[in-house]
C-alpha cells in the first residue's frame, strides 16, 4: 500500500480521488475526536446529576478512551466519522456524493484508507457481504 498515492474510488462510473491525509490533519482530526468526546461526556455526566469528583473521573475516562487510536479508527465505520474524514480528505461536494452513493461498508473503508490504514484484508473478507 502506497501511502501517499491518491485513494481512487469508482462512484456512478466515474473515478473519484482522495488524498491520504497528513499527519498534521489525522492529529486534528484526533483531537477533534477527543473534544466531541469530552464534551458529551461533560453533558451526560450534568444530565445525570454527577458530583464534580465523579464528573472529573468520568471525563477522563472518555478522553482516555477516545485518545486511543482504535477510535479514530473505528470511528471511520460511523456516518458521521466516515464522511469527517472524507471532507479533510477532498471537499463537502465530494464528500456528500460518497456518502450518498457508497454503502456504509465501503465508505468506511475508504475513509480508512485517508488515514492510511490498511484495509485490504478488511475487503477480502468483507466481499461476499
Amino acid at each position: 500500500m502506497n501511502l501517499c498515492a491518491d485513494i481512487t474510488i469508482l462512484c456512478n462510473g466515474e473515478e473519484v480521488k482522495l488524498k491520504p491525509l497528513t499527519v498534521r490533519q489525522r492529529l486534528a482530526y484526533a483531537n477533534m475526536l477527543i473534544e466531541r468526546e469530552r464534551q458529551k461526556a461533560i453533558e451526560n455526566a450534568k444530565a445525570v446529576g454527577m458530583k464534580p469528583v465523579e464528573m472529573v473521573s468520568f471525563v477522563g475516562e472518555a478522553v482516555s478512551s477516545a485518545e486511543r487510536m482504535s477510535a479514530v479508527v473505528m470511528s471511520c465505520w460511523t456516518l458521521e466519522g466516515a464522511l469527517s474524514v472524507i471532507r479533510l480528505a477532498s471537499d463537502e461536494k465530494t464528500a456528500e456524493l460518497l456518502g450518498s452513493v457508497l454503502e456504509p461498508g465501503k465508505l468506511g473503508v475508504a475513509a480508512a484508507r485517508c488515514l492510511n490504514v490498511d484495509v485490504d484484508g478488511f475487503e477480502a473478507n468483507n466481499s461476499g457481504n
